[in-house]
């Protein structure tokens, strides 16, 4: 029997994408009671009716410290809690870092990275109450291969990377199953585009070549539990995720400019942005480089 069956499991950002769908295999095929928090009531009284007895819920904003500190102290220790899995997470708008709003970086780290500190500090206490402790963090395939335009939240995710290989080290020897997954791009809001990117362009994302290589949520959850069944710790979703990590280690410049060629093709203009600006920016660099070339020469 799997190591998996028959706990109780708290599951962060519970109420779209991956997060709902790891929720409903739990609770119809590992027979597991699930804890699922997010800021959505309503969303998550809908998965409550749809999954019935076996899941409970608790509407949080876990970029807060305080929150999770209430938490663990409360619902959570109630709850008596096996397995940990920080799903949640926020893309923020595809910019340039300098044109991204204080608001955008700051909501950004407090909820991919920030609140992953406050779960790690709080709740791995609580845990370890536990005869099978397990602590799953969702990271990012941008931890592997960053992408122009999405800088604050490629970082965000690769410390969630980092931090998550740290805790496994300290902790898996003593019995502890510590995991963490790096998706690629998955079929649910792949993009947060800007005001100015107008509802047609929107749709036509929809039928787009990147929408197109992303893989469904719950094909992606299915993946992240058979993993986590064998204990597998380093969890990379999809081809398109492997191709990234692999790739930028063997070419470290070309895989990148692949990477943004392909995006540039998204028709919103604020994808249109970056890349337009990427290319005056070489264009320019190049231009300096020659002007420099000549003026030796000319010496």
């Amino acid at each position: 029997m799997s190591w998996i069956k028959n706990k109780n499991v708290i599951i962060t950002g519970v109420s779209t994408g991956i997060g709902k769908e790891l929720a409903k295999l739990f609770v119809n095929k590992y027979h597991c009671k699930v804890l699922g928090v997010a800021r959505s009531v309503g969303k998550l009284e809908a998965l409550k009716a749809e999954l019935g007895e076996n899941f409970s819920f608790y509407p949080m904003d876990i970029s807060s410290r305080e929150n999770w500190e209430a938490f663990a102290a409360g619902a959570a220790t109630e709850f008596k809690p096996d397995i940990l899995i920080n799903n949640a997470g926020m893309i923020h708008p595809f910019a340039n870092i300098c044109d991204l709003s204080d608001r955008d970086v700051e909501r950004t780290v407090n909820t991919n990275y920030l609140s992953h500190i406050y779960a790690a500090r709080t709740m791995i206490p609580v845990l370890e109450k536990s005869a099978y402790p397990g602590y799953v963090n969702i990271a990012s395939a941008s931890a592997l291969l960053p992408v122009a335009g999405q800088s604050i939240y490629s970082s965000t995710k690769a410390a969630v990377y980092a931090m998550s290989e740290c805790i496994r080290q300290e902790y898996e020897g003593e019995g502890w199953y510590v995991g963490y997954v790096l998706p690629g791009p998955v079929k649910t809001d792949l993009y947060n585009a800007k005001a100015s990117d107008g509802a047609e362009a929107k749709a036509k994302v929809k039928d787009g070549l990147i929408t197109k290589i992303g893989q469904t949520a719950p094909h992606a959850a299915k993946v992240i539990c058979r993993c986590m069944a064998r204990r597998q710790s380093r969890i990379v979703l999809g081809a398109v995720a492997h191709l990234m990590g692999f790739g930028h280690q063997l070419f470290p410049r070309t895989v990148p400019s692949m990477a943004s060629k392909l995006m540039s093709v998204v028709p919103l203009q604020s994808f249109k942005d970056i890349f337009k600006n990427t290319k005056a920016n070489k264009a320019a660099r190049k231009a300096q480089r020659k002007a420099l070339k000549a003026e030796k020469k000319a010496k």
